[in-house]
């Protein structure tokens, strides 16, 4: 089974659905072990990776609002593929690299995002 991943109108990722729930874990133990405060949306599409694994897709723009969320998440993901890399069973070379960049799309999408907040903050 996998899961397809859109930000806007592009997908950005599709993965086996193990690979979602390695990095909800990921994510999970790494808040949990920093005792991290992350915002609402970010929390809530967390939540949400747990379903997904299930099969179902998804789009971050339907969770994450504005560049912050965006970067926040996205951090949360680099933690996420970095843990895994680290430990006994790191995912293959393909998958890392789709996972990388899964993580360059969301940070690209989020300067656009800062760019036009910004552009609509002048006018």
């Amino acid at each position: 089974m996998s899961v397809r991943v859109d930000c806007g109108n592009k997908e950005i990722l599709h993965v086996k659905n193990i690979i979602i729930v390695s990095i909800h874990e990921n994510i999970v133990e790494h808040i949990e072990n920093t005792k991290l405060d992350i915002p609402e949306n970010v929390k809530k599409l967390i939540e949400y990776l747990e379903i997904a694994a299930l099969g179902w897709g998804f789009n971050i723009t339907d969770y994450l609002k504005n560049k912050y969320e965006l970067l926040v998440f996205a951090d949360l993901l680099k933690k996420a593929i970095e843990k895994e890399q680290a430990g006994p069973y790191p995912y293959r070379e393909d998958v890392e690299e789709l996972l990388n960049n899964f993580y360059n799309e969301i940070v690209d999408y989020a300067n656009k995002v800062g760019l036009s907040e910004t552009q609509s903050d002048q006018k």
